[in-house]
C-alpha cells in the first residue's frame, strides 16, 4: 500500500487538515494518508496540548471511508531505543516507518505554505530528504505555488484547500469564541470537553 504521511501540530487539527489530506488521498499517489501528530516538536513550539489529547482530535478526523486515518507512530518511536530521546524529526519518522512496515510505501506530505517560505530547507538532514522518490504538496489558500516544475523532490498535488489558522483557533477558544466551523462539531466538542486551550495561546 502506498501510504502518504501527513505530519502536523494538531495544536488542535481542524478541517483545513482534512481538506489536505482528501487532496492528497484523491491525488492518486497514495491508497491511504495518515494524520501523524508530532509528539516531541523539533523546534521546540511552546503552548502545546499534551499529546494525547492532539492524536485524539486527529482521530476525530478520521473517515475510513476515503482511507484517512490517525497514527499514534511518534509515540511508538518514543519507546525505541534508537528514537526515545530525540525531537521528531521528518526523517526519522518515514526511516521508522520503512522500518517496521516495510510492506509499505510512505510519501510525506505538506502544505505550499512549506515550499513557498523555504522552511524545508530548516528540517534536520534535508539533504537526505532531498533523495526521496517525492514528497507531495497540496496548494495551500494563501501560499500560491510557483508555476512550473516545483524543485525536488517536491511534486504537486492539484487541488487548493482553505487556510485555517490553529493559533486563530486557540484565541478564539480563549475568548470563549465558538470554533466549530474551523474544526468541525466533534473537536470543538472535545476541546470543550477537555477545557482545552483556556489559557494558551
Amino acid at each position: 500500500m502506498r501510504i502518504g504521511c501527513l505530519g502536523l501540530s494538531a495544536n488542535p487539527p481542524h478541517l483545513g487538515h482534512r481538506a489536505a489530506a482528501e487532496a492528497f488521498q484523491r491525488s492518486g499517489f497514495v491508497d491511504r494518508v495518515l494524520f501523524i501528530p508530532t509528539y516531541n516538536h523539533p523546534f521546540g513550539k511552546a503552548n502545546v496540548a499534551p499529546w494525547e489529547h492532539r492524536v485524539n482530535m486527529c482521530r476525530l478526523l478520521e473517515d475510513p471511508a476515503v482511507s484517512i486515518y490517525a497514527s499514534p507512530v511518534e509515540a511508538e518511536m518514543s519507546e525505541d531505543d534508537k528514537y526515545k530521546f530525540r525531537k521528531s524529526y521528518t526523517v526519522d519518522v518515514l526511516h521508522y516507518l520503512r522500518k517496521t512496515r516495510p510492506a509499505h510505501q510512505f510519501y510525506w506530505c505538506v502544505g505550499s505554505d512549506i515550499v513557498t517560505s523555504g522552511s524545508h530547507k530548516q528540517w534536520y538532514r534535508w539533504e537526505d530528504l532531498e533523495q526521496e522518490e517525492k514528497i507531495l504538496v497540496a496548494e495551500r489558500s494563501g501560499y500560491p505555488l510557483p508555476m512550473g516544475t516545483l524543485p525536488k523532490p517536491f511534486v504537486r498535488v492539484r487541488s487548493t484547500y482553505e487556510d485555517i489558522s490553529s493559533t486563530r483557533i486557540r484565541v478564539l477558544n480563549r475568548e470563549g469564541m465558538d470554533t466549530e466551523k474551523y474544526t468541525g462539531e466533534k473537536i470543538a466538542e472535545y476541546i470543550r470537553k477537555h477545557k482545552l486551550y483556556q489559557n494558551r495561546r
